[in-house]
């Protein structure tokens, strides 16, 4: 199976940049456009998510086809995702998309990659869509022991590594 986004929506709608100067009590808009957003990124990584936001549903429907959205109405949002991540295997199903440091401490506690705000903010923002998300999550790169490698960028290490290996038997 592969992991899916399970993304705090309020955090991640106050940091994206062509958002942060509306008004943010307009969230129906707001909303909208992060789930279209993610959506886009869905499509882009083959993945699905979970948006979970804080407050009631909104008036504007939002419905895409690779991502759920999930309103905390008079609960308060983080509690959501903690059930999220607090049930079985939710170390195989979810990657938290948050910068909020409760919902990071209990992710880590049950074993849940966290992906940052501002990676994740980065790939909507790209036009490249070539970013290897899932495999970015709160470590050194040289420490990841999940990093994805496609099979294209394997194609072309080993093509780089011939034309290297070449070059000095020509030498």
């Amino acid at each position: 199976m592969k992991k899916q986004w399970l993304i705090d929506g309020n955090n991640l709608m106050h940091q994206l940049p062509d958002l942060s100067g509306k008004n943010l009590n307009s969230s129906d808009e707001n909303r909208f456009q992060v789930a279209n957003k993610v959506n886009h990124a869905c499509r882009i990584k083959n993945t699905q998510a979970k948006i979970i936001y804080d407050g009631p549903k909104g008036s504007i429907p939002i419905n895409f086809k690779k991502i759920s959205v999930v309103y905390s109405n008079d609960r308060k949002a983080d509690e959501l995702i903690f059930r999220h991540i607090e049930k079985k295997d939710a170390n195989l199903r979810w990657i938290v998309v948050t910068d909020d440091r409760e919902i990071i401490s209990r992710a880590k506690k049950f074993g849940v990659n966290v992906l940052s705000i501002k990676a994740f903010r980065n790939f909507l923002t790209s036009n490249s869509g070539k970013s290897t998300l899932h495999g970015n999550v709160n470590k050194p790169l040289e420490k990841r022991s999940n990093f994805i490698v496609s099979d294209k960028e394997v194609d072309n290490m080993l093509l780089l590594y011939k034309f290297r290996e070449s070059d000095e038997s020509d030498r």
